[in-house]
C-alpha cells in the first residue's frame, strides 16, 4: 500500500473579463495492490495484478467527493502492463466500468 497526500492548483481564465480564479483542492489516495486474478474479457482471458485505489477530495467549492478505483493490468505476454479494464464509484455520481475491447500497436 502507497499513501500519497497532494494538493491540485486549478486556475481558470475567462477570455470576456480577463478574470482569473484558482482553487486548491487537497487529494489524500491509498493505493493498494490486493492481488493476482484472471479476467475474462472481450479480448480474451487475462493474468492480472489488481490495485484499488480510494480517494478523498476536499475542494473549498465542492465540499468533500470520495472516489474508489479499481484497476485489472496485465501481468504477462503481450499486453502486460496494460490496464484493460477499469470500475470506478464516487459519493458524486454513479459507478461505472470501462473495459478495453481492442489494442492496436502501430511500429514507430
Amino acid at each position: 500500500t502507497v499513501e500519497r497526500n497532494y494538493t491540485i492548483q486549478t486556475t481558470v481564465v475567462a477570455k470576456t473579463d480577463n478574470g482569473t480564479v484558482t482553487t486548491k483542492d487537497t487529494v489524500q489516495e491509498r493505493f493498494t495492490y490486493t492481488g493476482m486474478q484472471t479476467v475474462q474479457t472481450a479480448m480474451g482471458t487475462f493474468n492480472v495484478c489488481k490495485f484499488n485505489t480510494d480517494q478523498v477530495i476536499v475542494s473549498p467549492n465542492a465540499g468533500t467527493v470520495q472516489a474508489n478505483f479499481q484497476l485489472w493490468t496485465v501481468s504477462d505476454g503481450p499486453y502486460r502492463g496494460r490496464t484493460i479494464k477499469i470500475a470506478s464509484s464516487s459519493s458524486n455520481g454513479l459507478p461505472s466500468t470501462t473495459e478495453m475491447t481492442k489494442i492496436t500497436y502501430t511500429s514507430k
